[in-house]
């Protein structure tokens, strides 16, 4: 759009210099006597003049109506001449009102081009800025986003280990609490196996000391039987039957209780010296019944 305004402007500086020219051409013609009519019919008139002053009066008239007529047609020439200047003129001048109207549109044109071209820059400029501005907030963002990822995963990753931590203190004191359970559990069955030892202990020292406590009065008792059955039997002369009664009494029969169970420590002496009898007897007890 510029560059055609600029090629019409000089057009049109182009015409109106053409007709500077033509205009100025007049002029210097007109100052020169080669077109101004005036200056040609004195010149003709003082050629005429001295023409006519050897001639005859006929030829003289007829030289002046000759005259005349050329005059009349120099003046109906420079008439039309005149006319045509004015004509020439008027259209000169409305090549210069049309150049200057032009020239005034192509002013507004330019003004109008250059005011274009202003916003338009303005408009480029703001919008570079305006790109700048978001590049500068996108590269924030972008900054911002990657802090936050950054701290995100360390926080993760401190989670993480703190878990680790946590489990593996956990599992220590699970470890810790499973062995003080299994101690516990140790020591509660060990006091209970000595609770129980010790229950067992005191039952077997009480059957203990009622066994001896029997035997001893079967011994007693079995001393005072012995010792009438004897009289009995030597009075009758009958040995198999005091074994007999002798095998058959309550208190030989713990005796042999105490015997089978490794016990025989806590016989009483009488039954003690009848120790080889009860090993046996389990073997003679069948013969003699």
């Amino acid at each position: 759009m510029t560059e055609e305004a600029d090629r019409i402007e000089e057009e049109m500086e182009g015409k109106e210099l053409d007709v500077e020219a033509e205009e100025g051409g007049e002029d210097e013609e007109g100052e020169d006597g080669v077109y101004d009519p005036i200056e040609e019919t004195e010149k003709f008139f003082e050629a005429e003049l001295a023409d006519l002053e050897g001639l005859s009066a006929p030829r003289k008239l007829k030289t002046i109506i000759s005259s005349r007529k050329r005059v009349e047609n120099d003046i109906k020439l420079m008439a039309n001449r005149i006319r045509h200047l004015h004509l020439e003129e008027e259209k000169a001048q409305k090549k210069i009102d049309t150049t200057k109207t032009r020239a005034n549109d192509i002013l507004d044109l330019k003004e109008r081009n250059r005011e274009a071209a202003r916003r338009r820059e303005l408009e480029r400029k703001q919008a570079e800025e305006e790109l700048r501005r978001e590049r500068q907030l996108l590269a924030l963002q972008k900054a911002e986003r990657r802090a936050a990822i950054r701290a995100n995963r360390e926080a993760l990753q401190q989670s993480k280990r703190e878990d680790v931590l946590m489990m593996k203190q956990m599992k220590k004191v699970q470890e810790r609490d499973r062995k003080l359970r299994l101690q516990q559990e140790r020591i509660r069955c060990a006091q209970s196996a000595e609770v129980i030892r010790l229950h067992k202990k005191v039952a077997a020292d009480h059957n203990m000391r009622q066994r001896r406590q029997q035997l001893f009065e079967a011994d007693q008792d079995m001393q005072d039987q012995i010792y009438e059955e004897l009289l009995v039997s030597a009075r009758t002369g009958s040995a198999l039957q005091l074994l007999i009664s002798l095998f058959s009494s309550r208190a030989f029969a713990l005796a042999v209780a105490l015997v089978e169970n490794n016990e025989s420590v806590f016989l009483p002496p009488f039954f003690r010296c009848l120790c080889p009898i009860l090993l046996y007897l389990p073997c003679v007890m069948p013969v003699i019944h």
